[in-house]
């Protein structure tokens, strides 16, 4: 499964380096649905650049990275909601 990777504007290429792999965190795209926290996962990188050409920002920092199967349970164990995308549909 692949989540979105996306700074939201706010981190340069250089905060990434220096905050994010020496923290040992990344930002990903979550969204509320139902007052619940949910992460939009796909099945293929293709599908996550379809997704944040169609909904973010052009001047915003993106990408895409691969989540194991410890990383998708930590998040579900969060409360988070996982939805899978076949698509990369417009999110409003």
């Amino acid at each position: 499964m692949f989540a979105v990777v996306a700074t939201d504007g706010e981190l340069t290429s250089k905060n990434i380096k220096e905050e994010c792999v020496r923290e040992k965190w990344i930002s990903i795209v979550s969204y509320k649905n139902n007052n619940k926290t949910t992460i939009p996962v796909f099945f293929n990188e293709k599908d996550v650049i379809s997704f944040f050409k169609r909904n973010l920002p052009k001047n915003w920092i993106k990408g895409s990275v691969n989540l194991t199967e410890l990383e998708i349970d930590w998040m579900l164990k969060k409360g988070w909601q996982i939805e899978e995308m076949r698509f990369a549909k417009k999110n409003r």
